[in-house]
């Protein structure tokens, strides 16, 4: 509880103006880099579970004609 205590108090403690404007439509700006980050990485997971089952078939249908053959 101190350690937020004082994360607090220092955060406080050192703050400085920013002389920044963000106006309404820059939060959409903002928002479409994050949905696009999170698309990116959703396909990202699908074409690599993907690849991994293609990878996996592979190479069991690989051994189970091995041991067909002999």
């Amino acid at each position: 509880m101190k350690l937020f205590v004082y994360t607090i108090a220092i955060s406080f403690a050192l703050v400085c103006n920013s002389y920044a404007y963000l106006d309404p439509g820059s939060a959409g700006m903002i928002q479409m880099a994050l949905a696009a980050l999170a698309g990116f990485f959703a396909s990202l997971m699908i074409y690599w579970s993907k690849f991994k089952n293609f990878i996996a078939n592979f190479f069991k249908k690989k051994k189970s004609d091995e041991k067909q053959n002999s």
